[in-house]
């Protein structure tokens, strides 16, 4: 088991970025880990995995080893190795 540092909270994934439903991010994201988007992103993003939930919305580029996409994604997705397109993207 990883060993948690003193300001970790219980039950978070290390290097992982979620922006909940109704949130709105403004700028360029890069993330080690995973990014999960249930709400939206107007910009460029860069994440190791990058999952797309029917709430969300990224307004830019995606750039990622692997994407799951079911909500939208208005720009251009350049993935290196597992791209997952559901019936519920645009």
């Amino acid at each position: 088991m990883a060993e948690q540092s003193q300001h970790s909270i219980p039950g978070v994934e290390p290097n992982t970025l979620y922006v909940g439903e109704g949130v709105c991010v403004k700028g360029d994201i890069s993330v080690p880990g995973i990014l999960v988007v249930d709400g939206t992103i107007e910009g460029h993003v860069a994440g190791r995995a990058v999952w797309v939930s029917p709430s969300g919305t990224i307004k830019g580029t995606v750039i990622a080893t692997e994407a799951e996409i079911h909500g939208t994604v208005s720009e251009m997705i350049e993935v290196k190795e597992l791209l997952d397109v559901y019936t519920t993207s645009r």
